[in-house]
């Protein structure tokens, strides 16, 4: 049974545009809303591919008109959602990262109502594009550029449609143009450094790239204004320097001498000296010429060397007399490597002297005790010696006593005899 009255049945009151248009690559929302009377009831909402007006094959997505929960298919999870409600009688389903297989194809939806309704059907057609964002194709990339020079920057860009390029730097344009854009920076300053942007824009995108540019520093002004010497011991001053906002803390100094005879100038070759500072110590000698020149450097280069910046001094002042013993062997120069020999001859020497008088320690030590002992063994000895003639001297002492006992009484019986007149032998 089917009313009659269309106030009284489903209906869709918006759909999407069709053909609808995408980009590959992008997403797209196909949005219907649709009226429900209060007596009819949504049994069910039906997404998918439309092969035919009334059929839908395959079904992509279902959603239960009781509770509203989809049921996604899981061949197409990946490309398509449910992002719809239909308590506010919305229906809205994503395709996801649309390619161009997907163009031309017929997307339907089907409104289920039951059997005393008809159901209600639309579809749409898909139509893919290919996107022409504009593709930088060339863009200057200058080497480091030093104080005063002129650089252009240039950026070109290519696309199926119209494009705009602009150059810019920290968020002002400075130049544009359809297709080319070109910038030029006169006298630059240290303040021309930093990063340049190009960015190529069309209504199917924008590209952007950037280039840095690097300013080497400039090099110092030297302080010295006296141009005649009269002292060996001499310091070179210059200006501090700051490059890209920070303080430059690297200098090479530049010198060399400069001979003239007879109205012509020779001039030896450049010697460099790094220098940490702004101050550099050199010992001059007597009346010579001298040209000194000092670089900046930063992370890009060394600065030029500008001989509107150099110095030229000359010494006026006595030689310094130094007594040398002269020696009838040639000489040779010396070298770092050789100051190093000469470092560890000395190291050498100095080890061979402790070990000598350690040796002469030691055989101090070994004849100290040798001494000691054949001392001791000597005073045992000499000891020994004395008891033995203690104990002899006993036993002779005991022997004359016993002795002069006998003569005692031998003498006596004797006298006895003689009284007697008897004789007796002993």
């Amino acid at each position: 049974m089917e009313l009659r009255s269309s106030g009284d049945r489903l209906r869709i009151t918006s759909r999407p545009d069709n053909p609808t248009k995408v980009f590959i690559g992008e997403n797209v929302s196909l949005t219907w809303s649709y009226y429900q009377p209060s007596h009819v009831t949504l049994s069910k909402v039906v997404f998918g591919i439309s092969v035919a007006v009334n059929k839908i094959e395959p079904k992509l997505v279902t959603v239960n008109g009781s509770n509203g929960f989809p049921d996604v298919n899981e061949d197409y999870k990946p490309i398509v959602s449910w992002a719809g409600n239909l308590t506010a009688y919305l229906a809205v389903f994503v395709l996801h990262d649309v390619q161009l297989k997907d163009g031309n194809k017929f997307f339907g939806i089907t409104f289920d109502v039951g059997l005393l309704y008809n159901n209600i059907r639309n579809r749409v057609q898909l139509q893919v594009q290919a996107k022409h964002p504009p593709r930088i194709t060339f863009v200057t990339r200058p080497p480091p550029v030093r104080m005063g020079q002129n650089v252009s920057l240039n950026c070109t860009a290519s696309s199926l449609l119209s494009s705009n390029v602009t150059w810019s730097k920290d968020g002002k344009v400075l130049a544009s143009g359809i297709f080319v854009a070109v910038y030029t920076l006169t006298n630059i300053t240290d303040k021309a450094w930093g990063c340049f942007w190009c960015v190529a824009r069309n209504s199917d995108g924008r590209t952007e790239e950037n280039v840095r540019l690097k300013v080497l520093p400039e090099s110092p002004t030297i302080l010295n204004t006296i141009k005649t010497v009269n002292n060996a011991n001499w310091t070179l001053r210059w200006s501090t320097i700051y490059s890209e906002g920070h303080l430059v803390k690297l200098y090479t100094v530049w010198h060399r001498v400069v001979h003239v005879t007879n109205n012509m100038t020779r001039e030896e070759p450049w010697l460099q000296e790094n220098i940490t500072g702004s101050m550099y110590h050199k010992e001059l000698t007597a009346d010579t010429s001298y040209v000194f020149a000092v670089t900046a450097w930063n992370k890009w280069g060394e600065s030029l060397l500008e001989r509107g910046k150099m110095l030229s001094i000359t010494t006026d002042f006595q030689a310094r007399t130094i007594k040398k013993m002269v020696s009838t062997e040639p000489r040779t120069s010396v070298s770092p490597s050789d100051s190093s020999n000469k470092h560890d001859s000395s190291e050498n020497t100095k080890a061979i002297l402790y070990g000598v008088i350690t040796a002469a320690l030691c055989i101090l030590f070994l004849a100290f005790m040798v001494s000691y002992c054949f001392r001791r063994t000597r005073n045992r000895r000499n000891q020994n010696n004395n008891r033995n003639i203690e104990l002899s001297g006993l036993g002779t002492t005991a022997f004359s006593f016993t002795s002069s006992q006998d003569d005692i009484t031998s003498e006596t019986a004797q006298e006895t005899a003689n009284e007697a007149g008897s004789v007796i032998l002993v």
